[in-house]
């Protein structure tokens, strides 16, 4: 594999980055320290910070010492305490990544998560830095006295740190439980500061030692039990609007005429948007003619008025369609688009899934396109074997369970 295939397939968080490894361990350090030392997630709210993925690299080399080392002095520099300037971006001898992504605030998630596995594996400094970091933004929550108008991102690693270490058998959850009981003593702090934590540690332990009649474990703790009241709010995972298919409106000429006369750049983008939810029959052939020059406008309309024999046309010019970190928003909405044809009863072209999983940032995205060409009886051997040791861990799982069915 050459450097800049493995600069973008890490990134990618593909699974022929493992192989590549395997095959020869020092070969890609610099990347590899470059991937230790700050995330490299496309999205890591919806797919996690892909710390497994990585440490699973790291651990095949023999510079994993110096891989933790690294990873140490990046956590120290990602603290929300230390961070109101730009993170440092770590410079490696050889190779850099395509279009460095910069430090952000997901680093602090991404290596807390990463240090958790040095931890687990054994390492007292992965250990301390995590405990380090958990104290020193208790300390800091405890003497806060005014809220942020906007952001508070001190609070929001702390609870993810606490949710972490807790998780992970590095810290004593009722420990966890009792500082953050603790902060509620702050009228700074209302019950929905740390709602997440209460959702996923907090009250399945308070609920489970409560079964097991060990109250009296429990007294020293009731006092910072969150209200009763808050068990019966609606689960955070469930918090989210649901998607909702927007109106179409009965004729679409009024805004292909706004197109075709050449309005404003803003005006044309907004009809070129709205076209892109109306299926009419003349909206195909329109789409058609004009593919070929705009791409990234006209291929949302022609999918969502797709033929099957529409699909050469539909992978062309997705090829056409630039797939890197600095223009997201262009292909990802295009590639969702393909993907959520299957909600309209559609089967996306078998080329165009292939290229969402060879050329896609998000795995989630890819994940979506090898379940619909497993669906289609069209998943290849090299997707199947690179999506075994996907960053994903939910792509993992889908793989494994095609190779091993109960």
């Amino acid at each position: 594999m050459t450097f800049s295939k493995f600069c973008h397939d890490i990134l990618r968080g593909k699974g022929s980055c493992f192989y590549a490894v395997q095959k020869d361990p020092e070969r890609f350090h610099g990347m590899l320290m470059q991937a230790a030392t700050r995330s490299t997630a496309f999205d890591p709210q919806c797919e996690g910070t892909r710390a497994h993925y990585i440490y699973e690299l790291l651990a095949m080399t023999p510079n994993k010492p110096i891989y933790l080392e690294g990873a140490l002095i990046a956590f120290g520099e990602a603290s929300p305490l230390r961070r109101s300037k730009p993170l440092p971006v770590t410079r490696t001898d050889g190779p850099q990544f395509p279009h460095n992504p910069a430090p952000c605030d997901h680093d602090f998630h991404f290596l807390a998560e990463l240090l958790s596995l040095f931890a687990k594996d054994g390492s007292d400094e992965a250990h301390n830095a995590l405990l380090t970091a958990y104290t020193e933004l208790l300390g800091y929550l405890s003497l806060k006295k005014a809220r942020p108008e906007c952001f508070f991102p001190e609070r929001d690693d702390f609870e993810q740190l606490s949710i972490l270490l807790c998780e992970e058998k590095l810290l004593d959850p009722l420990l966890a439980i009792a500082h953050i009981g603790k902060l509620f003593e702050n009228p700074l702090y209302t019950d929905f500061d740390f709602d997440i934590f209460h959702d996923t540690v907090g009250m399945p332990l308070l609920n489970e030692l409560k079964k097991q009649g060990e109250n009296a474990d429990l007294s020293r703790y009731l006092h910072i039990y969150l209200p009763e009241t808050k068990s019966e709010t609606e689960p955070i995972t469930t918090r989210r609007r649901e998607r909702k298919t927007p109106e179409e409106p009965d004729d679409p000429h009024i805004l292909m005429e706004i197109v075709d006369k050449g309005a404003t750049p803003d005006v044309t983008e907004e009809a070129l948007m709205k076209l892109a939810s109306i299926s009419h029959p003349d909206l195909r052939p329109w789409a058609l003619s004009r593919i070929d020059d705009d791409p990234l406008h006209y291929l949302p309309i022609l999918i969502r008025n797709y033929r099957e024999e529409d699909s050469f046309e539909v992978w062309y010019a997705l090829k056409q369609i630039p797939v890197d970190r600095e223009n997201e928003n262009n292909w990802h909405g295009v590639h969702l688009d393909l993907l959520h044809m299957k909600e309209r009863g559609l089967q996306p072209p078998e080329k165009a899934l292939l290229f969402i999983v060879r050329t896609t940032f998000c795995s989630c995205c890819r994940l979506e396109a090898i379940k619909q060409l497993h669906s289609a009886r069209a998943l290849t051997r090299d997707v199947l074997l690179d999506a075994l040791h996907d960053s994903n861990e939910d792509t993992r799982d889908f793989v494994h369970s095609l190779l091993n069915p109960q």
